[in-house]
């Protein structure tokens, strides 16, 4: 689920970079994973009300949906979020949250309680875009939500962030781990 920051505080050259972040992020897919765009700004809302199969033609659609939004309005960043991690997720599956923004807000404890209270099967990875990132909310962000926190600045490579993040949550070290002791207690 990517998460895009469209407030006024996003407006200009970290909107940009936000933008072309998050499609390079849906563009490394594989066709058999499903995705969802979340936007928000003083309101929420999605490409779609149901996660969409990384096929060329929605991913074209995601391109269409992205290019067309503008930074405009107050962050209110709960929305944003709550709309990314209510709805249910399919069993065995684990929802990848990416939200990219500045982080410009005034109610740090409660975007973190919110994450906290609804993260269920998820991992929330934040992208902090711009010259002046809250990085104290988005390393909490990251810390709360099992993810990890990543800063993109005016002078790199959107392109190459997302790129690095999209290999990265591709091949996951390890999953499902048992150990058999055998009879020891």
């Amino acid at each position: 689920v990517v998460v895009l920051d469209t407030s006024s505080s996003m407006r200009g050259r970290p909107f940009e970079m936000a933008r072309a972040a998050a499609l390079r992020a849906i563009e490394g897919l594989r066709a058999s994973d499903p995705f969802r765009i979340v936007r928000f700004s003083d309101r929420a809302s999605e490409l779609s009300p149901t996660p969409l199969p990384a096929t060329p033609a929605n991913i074209e659609r995601a391109r269409s949906y992205v290019s067309q939004m503008t930074a405009l309005g107050s962050t209110e960043m709960r929305r944003g979020l709550r709309a990314a991690l209510e709805p249910a997720i399919e069993r065995g599956r684990l929802r990848i949250v990416v939200l990219m923004t500045d982080g410009y807000i005034g109610n740090e404890a409660d975007v973190l309680r919110e994450v906290d209270s609804e993260l269920g099967e998820s991992r929330v990875f934040a992208f902090g875009i711009g010259s002046a990132v809250n990085r104290y909310l988005l390393s909490r962000l990251a810390e709360v939500g099992r993810g990890e926190m990543t800063v993109v600045t005016p002078s790199e490579a959107p392109e190459r962030a997302a790129d690095s993040f999209v290999q990265r949550i591709a091949t996951p070290y390890l999953t499902d781990i048992r150990i058999d002791w055998g009879s020891l207690p």
